[in-house]
């Protein structure tokens, strides 16, 4: 905090400042200090990155894809990448989403949590049943992590339901 006070227009400052609430589990200090490095510099990918996926955490999808799109500004971020699907996914822009998943697929073929993500816009959304299912069965391969376990077999149900 006293480097903020001795320089107060530093974007750097205030993200550095957003993490440590972040830290101490003040979402609402933290978004705070993100928007205001971003006001200090637009271009801050970093605070955008960050504040969106508070953004997404909370469910405020529009604030979210407004943050993501300047996030994404570098396509090599792959949280970033992944957090501005989800946020179009939520404003139902499929089309775009879908077109992120497949590039971070090509450059990530074994993350499950991508894998996952794009099952859901494939099978809820898309009704791409037959490709939803087929990278549910390659996440179930790969071990799902106990956070998406139940959740796989929601949507494996769902994309069989589909098929029929």
């Amino acid at each position: 905090e006293r480097a903020l006070k001795e320089n107060p227009k530093s974007s750097d400052l205030h993200n550095n400042m957003a993490i440590v609430k972040l830290g101490m589990k003040d979402n609402r200090e933290a978004i705070h200090s993100f928007r205001m490095a971003l006001s200090l510099n637009p271009n801050d990918r970093n605070a955008a990155a960050n504040v969106g996926a508070l953004y997404l955490q909370n469910k405020d999808y529009r604030k979210a894809l407004l943050v993501m799109e300047l996030a994404t500004g570098s396509a090599d971020d792959k949280r970033a990448l992944m957090n501005y699907a989800v946020a179009l996914v939520a404003n139902k822009n499929y089309d775009k989403a879908e077109g992120i998943y497949k590039s971070l697929m090509k450059n990530s073929p074994s993350d499950k949590n991508i894998m996952f993500n794009y099952s859901i816009l494939l099978i809820d959304h898309l009704g791409k049943n037959k490709e939803g299912l087929d990278l549910v069965s390659k996440i179930k391969f790969l071990g799902p992590s106990s956070e998406i376990e139940s959740k796989i077999s929601a949507l494996e149900n769902k994309a069989k339901t589909g098929l029929k």
